[in-house]
């Protein structure tokens, strides 16, 4: 999600005759995820361990859950430093 506050995305079915837009807000994602710190740092760092627009297959044998296994846990190291 980078640094924009929210982002809307155009998406296609199938069929491609319809279409939605879907918005998200990188607050809701970050409290949704349990990302309480890091900002859009973490939401970025998440992005490329996992995967995503500009790097579709992330870190290999990584994941999701994996990603934010490791996010999380940097994030708790900072908290622990400060």
């Amino acid at each position: 999600m980078r640094a924009a506050r929210q982002v809307a995305r155009a998406a296609q079915t199938l069929a491609g005759r319809e279409s939605e837009l879907a918005r998200a807000d990188m607050a809701a994602v970050r409290r949704l995820l349990g990302l309480r710190a890091g900002g859009a740092a973490a939401c970025t760092a998440l992005a490329l361990l996992a995967g995503g627009d500009y790097d579709a297959g992330g870190a290999d044998a990584v994941g999701a859950v994996g990603a934010l296994r490791v996010v999380r846990h940097l994030l708790d190291g900072a908290a622990v430093r400060n």
